[in-house]
């Protein structure tokens, strides 16, 4: 799963990234690591010449058999968990430089373990920037608020962060990734004939 902002607003900052979805979706399919996708990314970007083009990314890619998730970030917010449990908690990740400044960019990655149940909120900014503060000015303690009082299922992070940006005028994507419930394996009964 990839989500990016690329700077500026509208279709028309996005028309010179949007060529590269095919590339993004190949490299996803086969299952490649976050950080070489943001990898190759970058480079695509850099090598189409857009004078004062650059986005922020943030890849991830999450085994639920394992419970774990690999994630590479160049220089985008999060990303963030609801736990089960109801905790909310910012991933603590590596955070690259944006796509698109310089060729050649090696991107860290950071693994996690999440419990069944646990969720993978994305977001850009226009969700995160309605909710800054002077002590964080790029909305991550209040993202991480209303995290806290959403219920933990999908439905209900989605609402808690689109309403709290209800009036904000820019982008606002909320992507959420939860794993199931675990369950218990069945084991079948013999039967004897008799």
């Amino acid at each position: 799963m990839l989500v990016a902002d690329v700077c500026g607003n509208g279709p028309s900052a996005a028309a010179p990234v949007s060529r590269l979805r095919w590339l993004l979706r190949q490299h996803l399919a086969r299952g490649e690591a976050p950080a070489g996708i943001l990898a190759l990314l970058n480079d695509a970007i850099v090598a189409g010449n857009e004078p004062d083009l650059f986005v922020t990314a943030v890849c991830l890619q999450i085994d639920p058999l394992a419970g774990s998730v690999r994630v590479a970030s160049a220089g985008h917010l999060g990303p963030f968990i609801k736990r089960a449990c109801g905790d909310a908690q910012e991933l603590p990740t590596a955070t690259g430089p944006a796509l698109g400044i310089m060729p050649e960019q090696m991107f860290a990655e950071t693994s996690v373990e999440l419990e069944p149940e646990d969720a993978v909120v994305l977001v850009t900014d226009g969700i995160t920037d309605p909710l800054g503060t002077a002590s964080s000015p790029l909305g991550q303690a209040g993202l991480l608020g209303e995290l806290a009082r959403a219920r933990p299922s999908a439905e209900s992070i989605c609402a808690a962060l689109l309403r709290a940006n209800a009036s904000n005028e820019h982008d606002a994507t909320v992507v959420v990734l939860q794993l199931p419930p675990r369950h218990r394996r069945v084991t079948p009964l013999r039967t004897t004939s008799r």
